[in-house]
């Protein structure tokens, strides 16, 4: 098939259409695509256009060539062959009950999760080894959070002296 070196004349639909993707697209490589489209619309050769946007005329020519095939479904990228996301719906699941489980009811030391030790402890758990920079971004992108605890000495104190050193504050504040 040969390529086309302008896009066909877009309707106001169309128009409207790459408008929409160059504003609100959330893949930038499609946003990129679509002024692509737009500018040749526009009367812009594909020479032009790559040198405007820093790429090849054949990158160019491609995409208009996609456009006229796919329409707006061909600005988005393609599945990519590789291997699978190490961290899948599993390892994400056992990531949210780790940040929701006291770290002492796993057996630890310690009662508040770092993202070094959620990594450790995730490593054990699903033999999946995430850097904890990479397992930060994970816990971003799906709204994972986890607090440090308040720690509260109550439990240590003996309520009699508690009280009596209330009483003494607040004759302190009286007189002053």
């Amino acid at each position: 098939m040969k390529r086309m070196k302008h896009v066909h004349s877009l309707s106001e639909s169309e128009l409207t259409e790459i408008q929409q993707a160059i504003k609100k697209h959330p893949k930038p490589r499609a946003r990129v695509r679509a002024v692509m489209i737009r500018m040749s619309h526009e009367g812009y050769t594909a020479p032009q256009v790559a040198g405007i946007l820093g790429c090849s005329r054949q990158t160019v020519l491609h995409q208009i060539q996609r456009y006229e095939q796919e329409g707006i479904i061909g600005l988005e990228d393609r599945p990519r062959s590789g291997a699978p996301a190490r961290a899948n719906a599993e390892y994400i699941a056992k990531l949210k009950e780790a940040v929701g489980t006291d770290p002492r009811e796993f057996g630890y030391c310690f009662s508040a999760w770092s993202v070094e030790r959620l990594q450790k402890h995730l490593v054990r758990q699903t033999e999946v080894a995430l850097s904890p920079a990479y397992l930060h971004e994970l816990m971003q992108k799906h709204d994972i959070v986890y607090r440090k605890p308040k720690h509260d000495l109550s439990h240590k104190q003996d309520p009699d002296a508690v009280e009596e050193k209330k009483q003494l504050l607040e004759f302190l504040k009286k007189t002053q």
